[in-house]
């Protein structure tokens, strides 16, 4: 898939969903391919939604280091790379959000999976 073809949802429409709470929210993104871990980050930015990218070989210490609102889990992340940034997201009481792309198209899924489930998961987070 080619990114910014014109293909698609255009970019401009992420804007109308910047709301996500009345605080900011900071998301960590895990995912196995760097390309889509950049691709991810744009589209969140574009919402006002700050996020910071990693691999799963990063995520352990990253989460460990950093204070996020939620974590964004990709679907080609290792079952024991996982378990480890489960354990800890739960530990530090940072929700999760099993992201899966799988083939869609991106400022699609953003806007109407993603940051739905990042919206419900912090506001459950919140009222916790």
């Amino acid at each position: 898939m080619v990114y910014g073809s014109g293909a698609g949802p255009s970019l401009k429409k992420l804007r109308h969903v910047k709301k996500m709470s009345e605080k900011s929210i900071r998301v960590l993104i895990i995912a196995r391919e760097p390309t889509v871990l950049e691709h991810m980050q744009s589209l969140l930015q574009q919402c006002d939604v700050e996020s910071m990218i990693t691999t799963s070989d990063e995520a352990v210490r990253r989460l460990e280091s950093v204070e996020v609102s939620a974590v964004v889990i990709g679907s080609g992340v290792p079952e024991p790379s996982r378990r480890q940034i489960y354990a800890v997201a739960v530990r530090h009481g940072v929700p999760i959000v099993a992201g899966a792309l799988c083939g869609k198209d991106p400022a699609t899924y953003v806007r109407e999976e993603l940051l739905p489930a990042l919206r419900s998961a912090v506001a459950r987070s919140d009222s916790d």
